[in-house]
């Protein structure tokens, strides 16, 4: 086989690749409303301040609670991680001087 043949069916392979990722995109771009219209057949319309798939007692407002409860405890881990590192400086200086 040639080089020139070698590379001419390379480069069709991946034409077919890139015409098979516009085409997944495409077909993922219009079939998202059919996904959401199938959801709603099995599952039912969506009620004000219910959520699907979550369980009973779970609405938006639980939801933004729990995610703003996380960022405080990551604000609050950090802030602690801080103020170890800022002891230990302190206390190698005060040993420094001691000795």
């Amino acid at each position: 086989m040639s080089s020139s043949s070698s590379s001419s069916s390379s480069s069709c392979a991946l034409r077919g690749d890139i015409n098979s990722l516009s085409m997944l995109n495409f077909n993922r771009q219009n079939c998202g409303k059919q996904i959401d219209d199938a959801f709603r057949a099995v599952f039912g319309k969506e009620q004000p301040g219910q959520l699907k798939c979550y369980g009973r007692s779970v609405t938006t407002n639980s939801l933004n609670k729990d995610e703003e409860i996380n960022n405080l405890k990551q604000k609050h881990a950090n802030e602690i991680t801080s103020l170890k590192e800022e002891l230990r400086e302190e206390m190698r200086h005060l040993f420094t001087r001691l000795l």
